[in-house]
Order: structure tokens, then C-alpha cells, then sequence
């Protein structure tokens, strides 16, 4: 009853392999922080991944939002240095103007459109950048299938059918790439949403951010669903019209995992993140610890200068906790702990000194029982217990699997955290603790979704954030190096 072990497990990562294994590249999407996906990029390339004439080794590509942009240029055939040179010059600020929440008279578009910016000049931009590469602004995931042998996979959220929509050579391959990258990257209320008849039933819908619903399209090359493979065709996995709904489950069209795909997420240290505190311990994560010089966006963003230490503290409090969980669930004779099996646990001789401060702080074996026993009862049940362990500031499973509690201060921040909410829960349907074994983790620090107007110093940090994290996770060699191993 008291095993939560399960939430801090991260199992063998497949470094240590050799780094062509991987054929499929993932990337999440993350707005303003998609910078970060060039120091990424550049670091695959040394690893073999990607190639400086865009003839990659990687077959297929997809992403959601910023990161199916990124991917679709990989896949025509752009380095990570000119999609690095891309980020930098083009970030969402160059297409829009005016501020989020103070453009008057864009309030038309809002109501009536869905957004206050038009994606137009995106997909304008994107399909100059294609046709430079291919000849074909408007080309289609087929032409593209065709032409390099390469698949794109980006990811769209269909608001009329309530539903992610995988756009890909083998579902829409008539569709021209711009077409929907420009829809997966409408942050709604950002940009306007983009009206579309895609369906045979000639109705239109509407379409956003592919983030909405599907931020981390990790699986999306899992299981038959996007397999070119003839067996895996439409009509030699659907026999009868009975077959549609228990193929298109999303459990049976990505069953079976893919170890030769390779993920990429991106994350603040304001926002919540899938076993963020778990990608937190990798070496290097955090590093560089700050810009080279002092930009506005940083010196707003002062408290993540000592995010490290507050880590590291963390790092002792969960380490005693974890300690103390094991030696309850030896005591455990019920479902509640007995005033006499807490006095054990509390001399348990388990626990170092340091374990010992950072849990009990001092307190006495009556003061430490009186903060256990919420209710008087003379004995602990595990809610009591787990009241206890996130006074302490160790959230159980929320605060490990990256969601802390958000301050709701002003329309912006009501927003964001409305959308966060629909991003990180999908995460929970789409994810599985395997997935860490094949996901890149970047933390941005202070650097968030929506900050569009980055100085030189600000990208520079992302990119080298991004090379540090792609660098860490091929430096591991177990997943006890990050202490998240279920036995610690």
C-alpha cells in the first residue's frame, strides 16, 4: 500500500549503444523555447544522426507546434545549422505584431477568427524555406515520401472532432506540408485557428495547435498506425467495417514500442513537466547556469538562478522520505500505522543524520506523532502520512512527475495554466515510463512557451542548453545516475 516506488523509476537508457540505432526523431513542441532544439540538433549531428548536407540518417520526423516546424525542414533536407539559424531569426514575434493581451483591434479577430495573429506569413515563410530546398513551396508529405524517402509526422488538434490528427504521408499524403505545420503551431488565442475541409464529409473544421492535445508525439512511430510496411497497410489491418473502432484505439495503433525512436522535450523551470524532477538529475542539465550577459527576460526571471541549490535540497528531503517510506512499509501490520510502529520508525537507525534533519527537524518523537496524526486518532492512515510528506515540500507523485501547484495572479497567467493543464494531462495519457529511456530533456530555465522576444544572450543560453542535454543523455550509462532507479 505504501510502495510509491513506481514513481520515481527510470529505467536503462539504450546509451552505451551505438547512436545509429536511432531512425526516428520526436520533437515536442514548446514555442519560444524551441530555440533550444538547434544546440540539440548540432549534437546529433556529431553523433551521426543528422548530417551537415541534410542527407540525415534519420528516416522519419515528426513533432508538434514549434517542433513540427523543425522537423519539416529537417526533413526537405536542412542542417541543424541552417534550422538553428532559422530559430534564431525567425522567432513568433517576427511574424505578429502588438503584445498578446493589448491589441484593441485585433478584438474582431478574436471573437470571430479565434486568435489575434494570422499563421499567413508562417506557412509564407516556410514555403520559401521549402521550395529552397525542393523546387515546390506547396510540396505534400507524399512528393516528399517520393522525392527524399523521408516521412514527416506533425501533429494537429482537430477542435471539431475533439481529436489529435496525425498528418503523414499515409493518412494525408495529399496535403502540402506548410499546410499543416501551420496549423499544429496556432497557439490558440495567440494565433487565429485555421479553417480546413479535409474529410470526406466536406465539413469544415477547425484546427489548432497539435500542442493542445498531443504536445510530445513520442509514440506516434510506434505500432502499425504509420508503418509504410505492406502489412501494415489500411486495407490489410481493417478487414470489415466492424475492425475501424478496435483498430483506431490508441492503445492498438501504437502498441508496439519502437526503440529506434529518439525524443526531444523542452521545459522551463516555471512549467510543469512529465517527470521533470526526474530529467533534473541529469549531468549537465542545468548548465550553462545562466546567459552570458544580464538580458531584461533573465533579470525578470531572477529566482531561477538558484534553482540548482533548491534541487539539490530537494534532493536530500526525497532521499529521506524514501527512506522513511521503506521502513513503513516494513512496520505496515494494517492499514494504519500504530502510534508504537511510528516510534520504531522514528529510531529506525536507517536513517543518516542528514536524512534525519531534513525529515524530522529537530522535532521529538510526541511533536513529530502530534504533526503525523492529524485527526487524534492515536494512529497514522496513509492519507495522514502523505499530508506529512508534502508539508515537507516533497510532493509525492505531483511534485516528482513535474506538476506543482500554479499562482493564477491575471488574465495571462489564468491562460497558460488553462492550456498547461490540457498539455501536461495529455501527457499522462500518452506517455509511459519507458518513454524516458528514449527522451532528450531540455530545460530552458527562465526561458518560457510565450517569450517571443529573445535577445542574442537568451538564445545563445538555449542552445547551449540544448547540446548540454542532448550530451547527458548519451553520457548515461544507468538511470540510477539521475536517482530516479526504483531502489535507492
Amino acid at each position: 500500500m505504501f510502495n510509491i516506488g513506481y514513481i520515481f523509476r527510470e529505467s536503462a537508457t539504450m546509451s552505451g549503444k551505438n547512436p545509429l540505432v536511432y531512425e526516428n526523431l520526436v520533437l515536442e513542441g514548446g514555442g519560444a523555447k524551441g530555440v533550444a532544439l538547434g544546440g540539440a540538433l548540432k549534437y546529433l549531428q556529431k553523433m551521426g544522426l543528422l548530417s551537415g548536407d541534410g542527407n540525415h540518417h534519420i528516416k522519419r520526423f515528426g513533432g508538434a507546434s514549434i517542433g513540427a516546424l523543425v522537423a519539416s525542414l529537417l526533413s526537405v533536407g536542412y542542417s541543424p545549422d541552417e534550422v538553428s539559424k532559422v530559430l534564431y531569426s525567425n522567432s513568433m514575434s517576427t511574424f505578429t505584431s502588438g503584445s498578446l493581451f493589448s491589441i484593441i483591434a485585433s478584438f474582431y479577430e478574436v471573437f470571430w477568427q479565434y486568435g489575434f495573429h494570422s499563421t499567413n506569413p508562417i506557412k509564407k515563410s516556410l514555403g520559401e524555406y521549402i521550395k529552397q530546398k525542393t523546387g515546390n513551396a506547396d510540396l505534400t508529405f507524399k512528393q516528399l515520401y517520393s522525392s527524399r524517402d523521408k516521412e514527416l509526422c506533425v501533429i494537429v488538434t482537430n477542435v471539431n472532432r475533439l481529436k489529435t490528427e496525425y498528418f503523414h504521408v499515409k493518412t494525408t499524403p495529399d496535403t502540402p506540408i506548410r499546410e499543416a505545420v501551420r496549423m499544429s503551431i496556432s497557439i490558440p488565442g495567440y494565433f487565429r485557428a485555421i479553417k480546413s475541409k479535409l474529410k470526406a464529409d466536406g465539413e469544415e473544421d477547425l484546427y489548432v495547435d497539435g500542442g493542445m492535445l498531443c504536445n510530445y508525439p513520442i509514440h506516434c512511430f510506434d505500432g502499425w498506425f504509420l508503418s509504410m510496411a505492406k502489412e501494415n497497410s489500411f486495407f490489410n489491418r481493417i478487414k470489415c467495417l466492424s475492425d475501424i473502432a478496435k483498430h483506431y484505439e490508441q492503445n492498438n495503433r501504437f502498441k508496439e514500442f519502437n526503440p529506434k525512436t529518439l525524443g526531444i522535450v523542452l521545459y522551463s523551470e516555471s512549467e510543469n513537466q512529465w517527470m521533470k524532477d526526474c530529467f533534473n538529475k541529469r549531468a549537465l542539465c542545468l548548465k550553462p547556469e545562466r546567459p552570458r550577459s544580464s538580458t531584461d527576460l533573465y533579470c525578470k526571471r531572477d529566482k531561477s538562478r538558484h534553482k540548482s541549490e533548491e534541487i539539490g535540497q530537494y534532493d536530500k528531503l526525497r532521499s529521506a522520505v524514501e527512506v522513511f517510506f521503506k521502513v513503513c512499509q516494513e512496520q505496515l501490520s494494517d492499514s494504519t500505522l500504530s502510534k508504537e510502529e511510528v516510534k520504531i520508525i522514528f529510531e529506525d537507525e536507517r536513517f543518516t543524520q542528514e536524512q534525519r534533519d531534513a525529515l524530522f527537524e529537530g522535532l521529538t518523537f510526541e511533536e513529530f506523532f502530534s504533526k503525523l496524526d492529524e485527526n487524534d486518532d492515536g494512529a497514522v492512515q496513509f492519507r495522514e502520512l502523505l499530508s506529512f510528506i508534502e508539508w515537507k515540500g516533497v510532493y509525492s507523485g505531483q511534485k516528482y512527475m513535474g506538476f506543482d501547484r500554479k499562482n493564477i495572479t491575471d488574465l495571462k497567467t489564468f491562460v497558460s495554466s488553462l492550456i498547461g493543464a490540457l498539455v501536461q494531462n495529455s501527457q499522462l495519457i500518452n506517455l509511459q515510463p519507458k518513454d524516458v529511456d528514449r527522451t532528450i530533456a531540455i530545460n530552458t530555465g527562465y526561458i518560457g512557451t510565450l517569450d517571443f522576444d529573445l535577445e542574442g544572450a537568451d538564445q545563445e543560453f538555449l542552445e547551449q542548453r540544448g547540446s548540454n542535454a542532448t550530451k547527458a543523455f548519451f553520457d548515461m550509462k544507468n538511470p540510477s545516475e539521475c536517482g530516479c532507479s526504483e531502489e535507492n
